[in-house]
């Protein structure tokens, strides 16, 4: 998908690279169509779409992803308007923790940006059995929006990129509590826009695991609990589980040796 982006639609995106000179736009212009290439490849998957806030979300994802590539190449400096590109030798550079601070709020709204185009993309028909599809939404707690909505804490993106290895061990529990099978039909209807009909109080339980999880909260064992029985109390609703080998498994019994048992046998 090809986006034009205007030094406008760039500074309404980056109101701290606004100028009213060229330079800040002018140095990340080369990188806007390597993001826009990157995005339509890895996000979009190829597919192209004339949604109008889709369209916009995209260009502030890649707008950020751009300026985000040539960031630490830029000389800035600080101005009443933000951040500019140093011009002379008579200007400072803006201080390293003011670029620092800078760099990881971009980053965070690059992820939340990013965050809002995979949910865009999600109501395009077709682009939920994409392969990017499943790359983009690899387990239920799938962006940084989810991180900020259940953490305790404040995000960062540092905290969002340590918290990747837990919410994959998380989707490996989940899978082996509720089966490989029941988590895939949750995943692909959300990747389709439909798992807010069709499995909302399941989706949200498992995103709240998943929360815990991360938090290495004592009441993940309680939450597990809580899901198995509300998706036993409605077998109907979730057939993948109740036909599975986890379904077996969390109801396994050992096998007792009783006198009246046909199976029984004497240990001298």
């Amino acid at each position: 998908m090809e986006m034009t982006i205007t030094k406008d639609e760039f500074e309404k995106v980056l109101y701290v690279a606004t100028s009213k000179h060229m330079e800040v736009f002018e140095s990340v212009e080369p990188y806007i169509e390597d993001a826009s290439e990157e995005c339509s490849a890895v996000i979009f998957g190829g597919m192209e779409t004339d949604d109008a806030r889709t369209v916009k979300t995209a260009k502030q994802y890649v707008c950020l992803d751009a300026f985000l590539n040539v960031f630490r190449q830029l000389d800035l400096v600080l101005t009443p308007t933000g951040f500019g590109v140093v011009a002379n030798q008579t200007t400072s550079p803006a201080s390293r923790q003011r670029v620092d601070a800078l760099e990881q709020q971009l980053l965070v709204a690059r992820e939340r940006a990013k965050n809002r185009l995979i949910d865009n993309l999600t109501y395009l028909d077709g682009w939920g059995k994409t392969a990017a599809a499943v790359r983009c939404i690899r387990t239920v707690f799938y962006g940084i929006t989810l991180f900020e909505r259940y953490s305790t804490v404040p995000v960062t993106y540092d905290g969002w990129q340590a918290a990747q290895i837990d919410i994959l061990e998380a989707d490996m529990k989940i899978r082996r509590k509720i089966s490989p099978e029941q988590t895939d039909k949750v995943l692909d209807a959300l990747r389709c826009g439909k798992a807010g009909k069709e499995y909302p109080a399941l989706l949200v339980a498992l995103q709240e695991f998943t929360a815990l999880f991360i938090d290495k909260s004592p009441m993940i064992g309680e939450k597990m609990r809580d899901i198995l029985r509300s998706m036993e109390g409605d077998p109907s609703r979730y057939p993948e589980y109740m036909n599975s080998q986890a379904y077996k498994v969390n109801h396994y019994e050992p096998f007792e040796n009783e006198k009246d048992s046909p199976a029984f046998f004497f240990v001298g």
